[in-house]
Parts: C-alpha cells; sequence; structure tokens
C-alpha cells in the first residue's frame, strides 16, 4: 500500500506537470501549469513546497523538462513559448509565434549528445507541429500534421504526436519520420511500454474516454467517464504483450484509476510445428497451419493419426481451440466455456508432445483460449494469437534447426553429402521444392483436417505470395500451395538464383506481407 506524502497547497487550479531530474546534489523539481492564474509553479518534488511561482503569458497549459533543468511551456492565449531554468527558478527566454496547445501533452523535449535541445509544441486548433531549437531560440521547423492532439519523447531521442486522421506519428531529432501507427484515434494523451523486450506498444486515452491499448492490434476498453491523462506502471520483472499497469486521472471524480489486463492463462504452449519458434508464436499462428506443443499429455504410449481427415481424439486426448476464459476472482481460478470452440485435429501424440492443426477458418484475433483435455478429464488452459499468416521451414533434422527441409529439381533430398548421406547441393537455375507450414488460408478452401488432393487436382493455391530470398539474393516463386496428399504442408517452388555464392549452409529466408 502507498500513501501521500505531501499534499501541495499554494499552486492554484494545477493543469499540466512535469518531472525534472536536475543534476546531481540537487532537488528534484516538478512544473505544474496553471492556466487559470496565467503562471507556473516550481515544487521541490521530496519535500512538497513550492519554490516559485512565475507569471506567464494568458493560459499556459502544456509543460515538459529535461534532466539539464530545462523546461519549456506554451501558452495557449498569446502563442508563446516560455523557456525556464528550474535550477534559478528564471525564465530565460520567450519565444513569439509558437501556436500554443491546450492538451495534457501538448510539448515534448528531445535531445541528442552532440545536437541542441528541441521543442516539439502541438498546436490546439492549427494543422500545424512547430519545432524550436532552444539554443537559437528559433523555429527549426513548421511541420504540417492535421489538428494534432498530443505529443511525447521517449528516450529523448524521438518524438511521437497523435493527431486527428487516428494516427501517431513519430519522428527523429533530423526531424524524419521514422514510423507510423495507425488505428489510435486522436489521443489526447498516450504513453509507450513495452512489447516483447522492446518499446512498441502505446496505452492511449482518446478524447471520447476509451483506453486503447495497441501492440500488434488495438484492445479498446470504452466507457471511462471523463478519463484525461496515462501513465503506464510496470511493476514486474517479466515482460508481457500487454502493459502491466496503466494509471488513468478521472479530474471530474477526484480518481485516479488502476487499469490492468488480467494475465492470461499458460499452462501451455504452442509454438510453429516446423520451426518450433516460441518468439515468433507469441506473434500467432495461421489458421490451416500445423503446431506442436510440448506438454504432459497423461498418456502413456506414441499415437499417430492413420487415416484422413485427421481425428480430433488420439489416446483419449482432444484439444480445442476457441471458446472463452474468465477469471474466477472467488475461487482464484480460470473457467473455461468450450462454446464457440472447434476441435484441432491430431497427428501425433506422446507423453510430452502434441502436434496438430490450427482449424482452417479461424478468423485472426489476439488471446484465443485454447484448452487441453487428458485422458483422465483434467484440463489444461492457455491462450494464442491466430493471424493470417505465420511461415516456418520445416528442416531435416525436424529440429526447427539447420537444413531445411528441400527437395532438388530431380527429386533428391538437398543438403550437404559430406553431412547428410544421399543429399546433394542444388544447381543454380534449378527449381527446388521448399516445404515449410502457416501461409494460412488456401484457394480452394479445405475442411479442418483434409489433406491436400494427392492427386494434385485442383492444386490448393495460397491465398498469399511468398517471397523467397536464396543466399540473400531474390529467388523466382513459381508454385505457392498445399502438398498433394498431406495436412497442412506448404509447398514453395522456387528457382536457385543465378548470382547467389555457392555453399553449404545458404540461408533460406521465406517472408510474406505483414
Amino acid at each position: 500500500m502507498t500513501q501521500s506524502r505531501n499534499i501541495v497547497a499554494g499552486v492554484p487550479s494545477p493543469y499540466g506537470v512535469a518531472f525534472c531530474t536536475t543534476p546531481i546534489l540537487q532537488p528534484l523539481r516538478l512544473l505544474a501549469s496553471s492556466p487559470a492564474a496565467n503562471s507556473v509553479s516550481i515544487l521541490d518534488a521530496l519535500e512538497g513546497t513550492v519554490l516559485a511561482t512565475i507569471p506567464l503569458g494568458p493560459q499556459p497549459y502544456s509543460a515538459a523538462c529535461l534532466g539539464s533543468g530545462v523546461a519549456v511551456v506554451s501558452s495557449f492565449g498569446n502563442s508563446t513559448l516560455s523557456v525556464i531554468d528550474v535550477n534559478t527558478l528564471a525564465v530565460t527566454a520567450t519565444i513569439p509565434d509558437i501556436p500554443g496547445s491546450r492538451g495534457w501533452r501538448g510539448v515534448a523535449l528531445t535531445r541528442t549528445q552532440a545536437g541542441p535541445v528541441l521543442a516539439w509544441i502541438a498546436g490546439t486548433g492549427v494543422d500545424q507541429l512547430t519545432v524550436v531549437n532552444l539554443s537559437t531560440r528559433a523555429i527549426a521547423a513548421r511541420i504540417p500534421v492535421r489538428r494534432p492532439a498530443a505529443v511525447r519523447s521517449f528516450d529523448d531521442t524521438q518524438v511521437c504526436v497523435s493527431h486527428e486522421l487516428e494516427q501517431l506519428t513519430c519522428y527523429d531529432n533530423s526531424l524524419q519520420v521514422i514510423s507510423r501507427r495507425e488505428n489510435i484515434p486522436a489521443a489526447q494523451d498516450f504513453v509507450s511500454y513495452l512489447f516483447d523486450g522492446a518499446r512498441g506498444g502505446v496505452a492511449a486515452v482518446t478524447a471520447d474516454s476509451k483506453l486503447v491499448l495497441e501492440s500488434e492490434s488495438n484492445f479498446v476498453i470504452a466507457g471511462i467517464s471523463g478519463a484525461a491523462a496515462v501513465g503506464y506502471a510496470d511493476y514486474s520483472n517479466t515482460l508481457r504483450s500487454a502493459p502491466q499497469a496503466v494509471l488513468l486521472t478521472q479530474p471530474e471524480g477526484n480518481r485516479l484509476l488502476l487499469v490492468q489486463r488480467a494475465i492470461e492463462p499458460s499452462e501451455f504452449a504452442l509454438v510453429n510445428g516446423a520451426s518450433f519458434d516460441s518468439v515468433g508464436a507469441r506473434r500467432g499462428l495461421a489458421p490451416g497451419s500445423l503446431g506442436t506443443t510440448f506438454v504432459t499429455t497423461g498418456v502413456s504410449q506414441h499415437f499417430s493419426a492413420s487415416s484422413a481427415p485427421l481425428p480430433l481424439n488420439l489416446g483419449g486426448v482432444r484439444l480445442r481451440i476457441g471458446g472463452s476464459a474468465q477469471y474466477d476472482l472467488a475461487n482464484s481460478r480460470w473457467v473455461y466455456s468450450p462454446l464457440g470452440s472447434v476441435e484441432a485435429p491430431l497427428l501425433f501424440v506422446s507423453p510430452g508432445q502434441i502436434n496438430f492443426q490450427i482449424p482452417p477458418g479461424i478468423a485472426p484475433a489476439i488471446s484465443i483460449a485454447a484448452q487441453i483435455q487428458r485422458p483422465d478429464g483434467s484440463m489444461l488452459l492457455t491462450t494464442l494469437n491466430v493471424v493470417a499468416s505465420a511461415p516456418g521451414i520445416f528442416t531435416a533434422s525436424g529440429s526447427g534447426q539447420g537444413q531445411a527441409a528441400v527437395l532438388n529439381q530431380d527429386g533428391s533430398l538437398n543438403g550437404n553429402p559430406a553431412t547428410n548421406i544421399g543429399a546433394r547441393p542444388a544447381r543454380r537455375g534449378s527449381v527446388v521444392q521448399i516445404f515449410a507450414t502457416g501461409a494460412g488460408e488456401t484457394t480452394p478452401t479445405l475442411l479442418a483436417g483434409e489433406p491436400a488432393p494427392v492427386s494434385g487436382s485442383p492444386l490448393i493455391l495460397t491465398n498469399i505470395q511468398p517471397t523467397v530470398t536464396i543466399g540473400g539474393v531474390s529467388a523466382r516463386v513459381q508454385f505457392s500451395g498445399m502438398a498433394p496428399g498431406y495436412v497442412g504442408l506448404w509447398q514453395i517452388n522456387a528457382e536457385i538464383p543465378a548470382g547467389v555464392t555457392p555453399g553449404t549452409a545458404v540461408p533460406l529466408v521465406v517472408t510474406v506481407p505483414g
């Protein structure tokens, strides 16, 4: 539990706030803007005392601060930017003709080791993001942006601005666009968080009081009345695909809201059945693809499918995908409902492994429930992401590592004859067959567990067209479809490029859109 250390009096109608980590041995300081009083207050963050209240231009709303003690405040009423030294408690410059912001996060600061400090101001009511060089006190750029709402800096090296076109646009210190995030409704405030170990997710509060958690796809929480500003807290030692906690201010209700996504059930993990790529599997598996899970199944022997279509039960083991999982707070456990689920066709079950097919037709989505039923009736529960396509290449060893499972044009096994008996290298200009899984939906469609016709008539073509490189050189793809007679096995016929450098371990890469 935490409690308030100090209640600070003497700051009239505080609005925007900025935290300043000044140089060592100096006190930590806070800026609090007061648009109703046309001033900004500087506080000692540890003692909770007001050190100074500085008059500014009319309606100073947004504030930002850097570790050097340089702070800026945007005055909306007269379009000025005030530069403040929080160590000396003084205004060092007032820069005119800077369209002001009324937002909670309308100003940001960035800097580089060799370059100047840049101030970024999201002008409210104007289609402009203004960039000011604080060393020269000159305008560095006026960037056209459709109704900018909020601006944030990350790692002092990049800045992102939210705007009306349901987009976050991010710039580096050279003013170049480095990324765009779509489908984030004009956020009045947002914060970046860690996604798969790298900064990349976004939590945003929209003008209509929705909270959007964005990573690979958006998760929207509606109905949060009066939400204003957002913060992110990671109080866990683990990295997850969603923030550990999002903090929201609710000024009208005098409340601070903590929103936390439940830690999803994860009693087993599903991986690509060709590559066994656990990192890629967190991003998702594709409909119709082959998957694997290494888990205690409760059987004492090996079971393999011997007929087509593939069975839904092997040795008393079943795998359901879909349905719903709800957390029972009273009993501290997850409760699974199979309503709406489909059973996955099974290829193989052993005491520690299940090979299966993701049923075709499952719509891409995040956090889909999946349940294993064991022979004794016990259940295991997890979630998975389903994406349109997620390629994994089979390997000769069956481990997901090393030599790819590839046939040469004459039908021989591709590989190094010194290490693989009977294997042969492919000639440049010849066509090889690459075997993978994860292409996604096909034309025509196949039923769950149904193999592609062994006759090859009709050919089952993938809806996506893959790109193949061999030795870093683009290879012409002649065919992309399901291998005749097999379930979930993706066959790609590609021509060895004439310009590829020969070798015994030439890199093979299959790429799909998205």
